[in-house]
């Protein structure tokens, strides 16, 4: 993703889940999967982590929000990275907006609450999500609830942060349930992939890839607007890069995406270290493989962007 700074230039970034993060690092080394170079990111200072918790939020009780981690992209090494994503709009279940969207406002999930549109949506029955990982690559699953507290024991407090303040937590701020279908959703090491939908040709990025859990065959995954407003801690306003479509609306739109994100996986840091009812249009994940062999993968770059990939699974 990236994010306009008054009196810097953008920042580009790339969103991972905060666990993959190392306690004490400034910065992270990563292994580009676009030309198979290894790249230094910045973890900027309010998401340095200690105790394996982020510096800005060391003074609250704990919660799946410390799970946002945030990675800055130096300006030479931007063409390493696919940015521009074609037939992209995170508002696309909202049938009838308050107002039409700018192009603008359909990269920013902040622009218009999403929550009410998704869960109208899932009513009508699960939406079918993806999500490509280091460990499992491109996988599908039903994405059937949104809740507002992550799976029981995530995120405990330890005994000196019982006493901690407690943040009141926006509405927008949720975790997504995946259940399995025949093969499992995620394994340990795709933690910070992006979860996204695909119907109509349109790609909607829905949130990063916590963790799961295989004895209940559920993944889980917190919503891009809690990456947004944390992301707010450093002065970054996150939205995805947007191509127009020529002669047309994006959310009309009916080509093939070239989807450009930024991922990177807790395999590609250790590998450093070391060296969519009433859906409308279903993807088989056939049909989505092979788009990607045609494009690069779908998995995430929003501006002051993208997504990484990760390690362990929160415990």
């Amino acid at each position: 993703m990236f994010s306009s700074r008054p009196g810097k230039s953008n920042a580009e970034v790339i969103l991972t889940a905060g666990h993959i993060i190392p306690d004490g690092d400034d910065e992270v080394l990563v292994k580009s999967r676009k030309n198979d170079s290894f790249l230094v990111l910045t973890v900027p200072p309010a998401f340095r982590r200690t105790r394996s918790r982020p510096r800005c939020r060391r003074n609250l009780l704990p919660s799946f929000q410390d799970d946002v981690g945030v990675l800055l992209i130096g300006s030479n090494d931007l063409g390493c990275f696919s940015r521009y994503t074609k037939n992209l709009n995170v508002h696309y279940f909202d049938p009838a907006p308050d107002h039409e969207l700018f192009f603008a406002q359909m990269t920013d999930p902040c622009s218009v609450s999403r929550r009410r549109a998704i869960k109208n949506r899932l009513r009508i029955s699960p939406i079918i999500v993806y999500k490509v990982g280091a460990a499992t690559d491109l996988t599908m699953g039903r994405f059937e609830r949104i809740q507002d507290e992550p799976p029981h024991g995530w995120y405990k407090p330890k005994d000196d942060q019982w006493d901690l303040e407690k943040e009141e937590k926006d509405e927008n701020e949720w975790i997504g349930v995946v259940h399995w279908m025949d093969v499992p959703f995620s394994a340990s090491g795709d933690s910070g992939s992006l979860v996204f939908a695909r119907e109509d040709g349109i790609y909607i990025p829905l949130g990063i890839h916590l963790g799961g859990r295989e004895a209940r065959r559920q993944s889980y995954f917190s919503s891009l607007e809690t990456f947004c407003y944390e992301a707010e801690t450093e002065g970054l306003q996150l939205h995805f890069h947007y191509s127009m479509t020529s002669g047309g609306d994006l959310a009309n739109a009916r080509s093939e995406p070239s989807p450009s994100t930024t991922t990177t996986s807790g395999d590609d840091l250790a590998n450093a270290r070391s060296e969519p009812s009433s859906p409308t249009t279903t993807t088989s994940i056939n049909d989505l493989a092979n788009s990607e062999s045609e494009s690069s993968s779908p998995t995430t770059t929003m501006s002051s962007d993208d997504v990484a990939n990760a390690k362990s699974e929160p415990s």
